[in-house]
């Protein structure tokens, strides 16, 4: 049996600081909206989100560090989740490695992944690329191809 393979992505949220303002680019849970998009990851105006007021502290294992906008992952990276309904294998993991504007890539299980893509590209087109080239991997393999290349298991990557 075919399924269609599908892509689902989802702004990644720090997940140590409380929710802030909605995302113009997401809908209420974060996802990706359908339309076509011009992405600009601008944010001068994040003045709402301030924490100020707040000492949000994080304990590591070199001691406590204050996260403030100079560190916060979520400030620094444009973040983005992608949920699939197929193995991402190790095949996978170089198409998307490969792809231009992604900076970080993380796989958290066999269906989830994580990307950050580089301030100076425009999110929509390199989620775009993302799905293209998965597209295309896919319409080259038989099926008997793609369960032979799946990962037995979770992996985890910090390239």
């Amino acid at each position: 049996m075919m399924t269609k393979k599908v892509i689902s992505w989802q702004k990644w949220r720090n997940p140590y600081k409380p929710p802030q303002k909605k995302d113009k680019d997401s809908d209420d849970d974060g996802y990706l909206k359908n339309s076509n998009i011009d992405v600009d990851n601008d944010d001068d105006n994040d003045d709402d989100n301030s924490t100020e007021g707040q000492n949000l502290i994080l304990f590591t294992p070199i001691g406590p560090v204050p996260l403030n906008d100079s560190n916060d992952p979520e400030k620094i990276f444009n973040f983005w989740v992608g949920h699939t309904n197929f193995n991402i294998s190790k095949p996978i993991k170089k198409i998307i490695n490969k792809i231009e504007g992604v900076e970080i890539l993380n796989i958290y299980t066999r269906y989830r992944f994580r990307v950050g893509i580089g301030n100076l590209f425009q999110t929509q087109a390199v989620i775009t690329s993302i799905n293209r080239k998965i597209s295309e991997y896919f319409r080259e393999k038989t099926p008997n191809e793609e369960q032979q290349e799946s990962c037995p298991g979770p992996t985890v990557s910090n390239t």
